[in-house]
């Protein structure tokens, strides 16, 4: 990673924050944002109708640093929608925007090594990595899984390789997405789509090997990182069991509706995917083959084939 001299002094960093109904671990993160090394940061909250004390726990954290924080109301319409709602707040000259989850710890160095990692680059790039897992009441459990192969466009139309929640972009990428969710209302996961987004229009991945968050694991995950071997299993099962298509269909139109942004060979590869998917099983099969598509590991790559032959994907 590399830096100007004087980048992480002055870069301002936007955080965007939706919640609902987070009271419960709100605080500590709150806190470990307030304990960053790097003070170049605003938090960008967006509550979305909570029910419970997280509008107060906000509050009282603008209270604390009233010139870094500002709250805003959601569209109540799911995280998607809210995260959608507030990469759209954010100044188009911001130089680095960094997605948060209401349940997480940041270390202390998570900004700095953002800053450092993204420095003056020019290339839409996004910034992601691996984070460390922790239960309900913080006992760290393990790393997540290290990424085997390099991000890529054939990476991502069928997998994330990072939690949203490690997610940070440079200006440059900033823009894009700012300029494209208007035809991304549809899409399930603002993560994924802003993955397939940046590498589709050949920009740059930065995963960092070491985590700057701890990811709690709980029962009110959004999507959560399944652990231990039953969750391996979980894993591997899911892409040739789980009915992918319909996520596909909405992540594919989006992407459809911004093939202006994207390389020509990369728009190419999303019309014959398209196209593959709409015929038979041999031809699902082979078109996902032909594109290059695959996963991080072979079991799941596996189960991608499994999934385009049933229909799945």
């Amino acid at each position: 990673m590399t830096s100007s001299e004087n980048t992480i002094e002055t870069c301002r960093v936007a955080i965007i924050l939706p919640t609902y109904n987070g009271a419960t671990y709100l605080g500590a993160l709150l806190d470990s944002i307030g304990d960053q090394t790097s003070s170049a940061w605003h938090l960008l909250a967006s509550d979305d109708g909570s029910s419970d004390t997280s509008k107060e726990i906000l509050q009282a954290f603008k209270a604390q640093y009233p010139e870094q924080v500002s709250l805003f109301d959601g569209p109540q319409n799911g995280i998607t929608a809210n995260y959608l709602s507030l990469i759209n707040r954010v100044d188009s000259n911001t130089a680095i925007t960094a997605f948060c989850d209401q349940d997480d710890i940041w270390l202390d160095t998570r900004l700095s090594r953002i800053i450092e990692a993204l420095g003056d680059e020019q290339t839409p790039t996004l910034y992601c990595g691996r984070t460390q897992l922790i239960d309900a009441q913080g006992k760290q459990l393990r790393l997540s899984p290290a990424r085997l192969r390099p991000p890529s466009f054939e990476n991502a139309l069928c997998q994330n390789i990072a939690s949203g929640n490690t997610m940070a972009f440079n200006t440059t990428a900033l823009r894009m997405l700012q300029r494209n969710s208007s035809t991304a209302q549809d899409i399930p996961f603002h993560d994924w789509w802003a993955y397939q987004l940046i590498t589709g229009a050949a920009g740059r991945v930065v995963h960092d090997v070491i985590p700057t968050l701890l990811y709690r694991q709980h029962s009110a995950n959004a999507v959560g990182a399944a652990t231990g071997f039953r969750g391996a299993l979980r894993r591997v099962g899911r892409v040739a069991v789980r009915d992918l298509s319909t996520d596909v269909d909405l992540h594919l139109a989006a992407l459809e509706a911004a093939d202006d942004i994207l390389t020509p060979q990369n728009a190419r590869l999303v019309g014959k995917l398209q196209q593959s998917r709409r015929s038979g099983p041999l031809s699902r099969l082979f078109g996902t083959l032909k594109g290059g598509l695959y996963r991080q590991t072979r079991a799941g790559t596996l189960g991608l084939w499994a999934s385009a032959l049933l229909g799945r994907f």
